[in-house]
């Protein structure tokens, strides 16, 4: 018992009090207590002890009913039931073939106990007399239970008087450790609640706080007790009343732990739905406390009680919070995975947008992990619910959503030197656009009445075309990328064209003109070396000129825009490798002859043992087969 829960003080006078039974019964008693060979496990032997303690002659039953109301038929078949208790307790033996019910017994008791039994029962406990009148023929668990009883009754009376709050709550108080000590902790737990209640009432929010913890905890015991015997909806319900109170006194990682215990409770009692309500009340204790690992476990066993019980709605939600606590915690693979399962539980219950959009969530959580074939798959299953609801922007959605993965599987390829799949990645991007335009062109027609929604649709078509072109380009631009040698050569090109720049920074050929981007120096021969690893390529500026820059500023151009013209690249817009080689031979033999490259010079020489070396292009000074240059 707590501190703040004493028993009340215990009274000087002590009270002795035996029952008025007849000498047969006190023979029937006292001849058991003396036969040692006595055997509870033996019912008809029981039988026989029990009727022989609670008999009445003829007159006696007549006398009872007429004046008594049977009063003391009552009294004797409940005595004898306790009786036999005590008994059975101190040969260590069995209690299961005593005739009527421990509790029921106790409860009966206490209604036909006169006050100077009462007071001497309590006397018993509060002064721990064991031999004292009536305290003999009960066991001490029933005693303490009978206290119990009493000072519950005790408390009720008290409770009606006004201004006797405090008084009314220590009573409870001792009734509930009463019960504690007789083992009847759900009795127990139901005192310690009315004593918290009452003392919050009286201003004692001290003592209201224990007895709510010890209500709480009475509970979990009571649940115990109740699994052992397979009582197991008696249990999830003293479960849950305890976790209803670990709660409300901020005990919340208790709280959380005894509700996964209750919906456990729940299943074993084949109550799923209650069970699953259980695991989602923890749950969100958990999830509030930022506790995602734990948040998640109950989510995912509320998921699967409703599934196994066929609910697939609460299923689907269950698992669709199940990923978002996922996503939380950055388990991006579980979750895409937990909303994969909701959005095929919500297609079982014909919640095809509710699906579609766990299918959308899921592509987002399988990029995450990079896995793109999964996310893509997710992508297109939503794509093709909203088409089939006539949900055609939402479509088109999921279709920008699968170009966008399917453009950053083929960023990745490329960053492993991996060309091949690359291009496919973005071949199956183009796919993805060209589907999502006349989704939303379809979405622009439907919308008869909303003229700005309708016209913001149809730029978003023109969006996805537009895109259409700079994958293009980037396919064109990737299936482009020159070996090690090809792009030794081109470097080499461009450095014989140097010294013909008039203007320092730029180079014309016929109609077109060469300029390094942003107005860099072409002087310097060292970024053109050919035993250098940059690769050059040409943007086309504008109708005749183009800028010379790296291969890599090109690839980080193409998805946004040109930089001067300011729209979109299409197709041709970048020549690279063998294109722009041929571009670049045709400028040098074109270009008029200067000292540094001409026969003789060091520069020249440089050339001659370039143009020696094995590559997949013709000669430098020969000229390209392409122009029919000599």
């Amino acid at each position: 018992m707590p501190a703040g829960l004493p028993l009340p003080p215990v009274p000087i006078r002590s009270y002795s009090c035996e029952p008025l039974l007849s000498a047969e019964c006190l023979q029937a008693i006292s001849d058991l207590q003396d036969d040692r060979e006595f055997n509870f496990d033996d019912p008809k032997a029981v039988e026989r002890a029990y009727q022989s303690i609670v008999q009445m002659g003829v007159t006696s039953r007549i006398w009872d009913s007429a004046f008594h109301g049977g009063g003391l038929t009552k009294f004797m078949n409940v005595f004898g039931t306790l009786v036999l208790r005590s008994l059975a307790e101190k040969k260590n033996q069995t209690t299961l073939w005593i005739p009527g019910i421990q509790e029921d017994a106790v409860k009966s008791l206490v209604g036909l106990l006169s006050e100077t039994a009462k007071n001497a029962l309590l006397s018993t406990v509060e002064q721990n007399l064991e031999d004292t009148g009536f305290s003999k023929y009960f066991t001490a668990q029933d005693r303490w239970c009978l206290a119990g009883h009493l000072y519950y009754e005790k408390s009720v009376a008290e409770g009606l008087l006004a201004g006797r709050e405090l008084q009314t709550a220590e009573a409870y108080a001792c009734a509930a450790r009463a019960y504690q000590q007789a083992g009847c902790h759900s009795l127990a737990a139901k005192a310690f609640r009315m004593a918290a209640a009452t003392y919050a009432l009286a201003g004692d929010d001290a003592r209201a706080a224990d007895a709510y913890a010890f209500a709480a905890d009475a509970y979990v015991k009571a649940a115990e007790a109740y699994a052992k015997t397979n009582d197991y909806k008696q249990a999830a319900e003293a479960y849950e009343m305890a976790a209803q109170i670990y709660a409300r006194i901020g005990e919340d990682a208790l709280a959380a732990s005894v509700y996964e215990r209750a919906g456990q409770a729940y299943r074993w009692a084949e109550l799923p739905g209650a069970a699953a309500g259980a695991y989602e009340t923890a749950a969100g204790i958990y999830l509030h406390n930022g506790d995602y690992g734990s948040a998640a476990k109950a989510y995912e066993a509320a998921a699967e009680t409703y599934m196994g019980a066929g609910k697939c709605d609460k299923a689907a939600k269950a698992y669709e919070t199940l990923a978002d606590t996922f996503m939380r915690a950055g388990q991006y693979k579980e979750a895409a995975k937990a909303y994969m399962t909701a959005a095929r539980a919500y297609r079982r219950t014909g919640r095809h947008t509710e699906a579609a959009k766990a299918y959308m969530a899921a592509a987002r959580a399988y990029r995450q992990t990079d896995q793109y074939d999964a996310a893509v798959d997710a992508c297109r299953m939503a794509a093709e619910i909203y088409t089939e609801r006539g949900r055609y922007q939402l479509a088109a959605q999921a279709h920008e959503l699968a170009a966008q993965i399917f453009l950053a599987t083929a960023k990745a390829y490329t960053e492993e030197g991996r060309l091949a799949p690359a291009i496919r990645a973005y071949e199956l991007a183009e796919e993805a656009n060209k589907r999502a335009a006349p989704a939303y062109e379809s979405a622009a027609q439907a919308e008869i009445n909303d003229a700005s929604l309708r016209g913001q649709l149809l730029e978003q078509a023109e969006a996805a075309n537009v895109r259409v072109g700079w994958i293009r380009a980037m396919i064109a631009f990737e299936k482009q990328a020159p070996q090690a040698e090809m792009i030794a050569d081109i470097n080499a090109l461009i450095d014989q064209c140097l010294p013909n720049l008039p203007d320092g920074d730029r180079f014309s050929v016929g109609a077109y003109t060469f300029r390094m981007d942003d107005g860099e120096d072409f002087v310097s021969s060292d970024k053109f070396h050919p035993r250098t690893r940059d690769e050059w390529c040409a943007m086309n500026r504008e109708d005749g000129m183009y800028d010379i820059i790296l291969a890599s500023t090109a690839a980080a151009l193409i998805p946004t825009k040109r930089p001067h013209l300011r729209s979109a690249f299409v197709e041709g817009d970048v020549l690279r490798g063998q294109a722009f080689l041929d571009l670049l031979r045709a400028a040098l033999l074109k270009l008029p002859r200067t000292a540094k490259n001409a026969p003789g010079s060091d520069d020249h020489h440089r050339s001659q043992m370039n143009d020696q070396r094995p590559t997949n292009s013709s000669s430098v000074v020969s000229g390209s087969p392409e122009t029919g240059s000599t």
